[in-house]
C-alpha cells in the first residue's frame, strides 16, 4: 500500500513499533520514489500510552 501511495506522490507517515524495520522500508521507498517525504512514528498497538502519543503526533502533522 505504501508503494501505491508513494507512486501517486503522497507524503507517507510510517507507524511501526520497530523503528529499524520502518527505516528499512523508508530507505527502500526513497530509492524507488525519489524526493518522497516520509515521517516515522513509533507505536505499539498493545500499549495505549504509545497509541495516544502517536495520535497526538498525527494531529500535529499537516494534512495535504
Amino acid at each position: 500500500m505504501c508503494s501505491h501511495f508513494a507512486a501517486l506522490g503522497a507524503s507517507l507517515v510510517l507507524l511501526d513499533r520497530n523503528m529499524q524495520r520502518s527505516e528499512a522500508l523508508a530507505n527502500e521507498l526513497r530509492a524507488k520514489f525519489r524526493g518522497i517525504a516520509i515521517s516515522h512514528i513509533q507505536v505499539n498497538m498493545e500499549d495505549i500510552s504509545t497509541v495516544k502519543s502517536a495520535a497526538e503526533k498525527l494531529l500535529e502533522m499537516p494534512i495535504d
